[in-house]
């Protein structure tokens, strides 16, 4: 276990300036090359929660969490939360932050009632660190909405998926077997 670690689920509407000048910085020292994180801590879709690590005060690692419901092949929405894995700056990598995270982040998604946590990869991401979570992989066609032009945009990261709640396999199939899935308005 990591030391002297705070993690705690924070509303996107409770982070201050201070603490979203230090999320912003964690993103730009971890992820320098993406144009659409300059400035930022999330991609196009505000999230409704963040999952904050502090050690000594000071943010180590973030996890936005997104809270939707998607529309499936057969016009039935299933209630999703995703986001990226855990961003934890790489002086305190190692320490076991980002599976305390993990953990916390799935306890209070699974008691949201979500029936599956959605995680999107980009370039070199560890898919093999959400393997240790239960998520799979997934060849469904993800689509959003752009939110400047409302024109569909396919997802090209790669997307797993965790089944939560009860029960827990019956989302999943539903999520396998569609042809496409259409997010909403932005990505996350």
């Amino acid at each position: 276990m990591a030391e002297d670690v705070d993690i705690r689920v924070v509303a996107v509407d409770d982070v201050d300036a201070g603490t979203d000048a230090e999320l912003c910085a964690i993103v730009a020292d971890v992820f320098p090359d993406v144009d659409a994180l300059k400035g930022t801590w999330f991609f196009q879709t505000r999230p409704d929660v963040v999952t904050i690590a502090r050690v000594a005060g000071s943010v180590v690692g973030l996890r936005p969490v997104v809270r939707r419901t998607v529309m499936i092949d057969d016009g039935d929405g299933v209630a999703i939360a995703g986001g990226i894995i855990p961003t934890v700056s790489p002086a305190f990598r190692g320490r076991g932050i980002a599976k305390q995270m993990t953990e916390i982040t799935l306890d209070w998604i699974t008691q949201c009632g979500d029936a599956l946590s959605l995680a999107f990869l980009f370039g070199g991401a560890p898919a093999p660190f959400l393997d240790r979570y239960g998520y799979e992989a997934l060849h469904t066609r993800f689509v959003y909405s752009d939110p400047d032009t409302g024109a569909d945009v396919v997802e090209t990261m790669r997307a797993f998926a965790r089944p939560l709640g009860q029960p827990p396999r019956v989302a999943m199939a539903r999520i396998r077997s569609a042809t496409q899935i259409h997010l909403g308005r932005g990505t996350w």
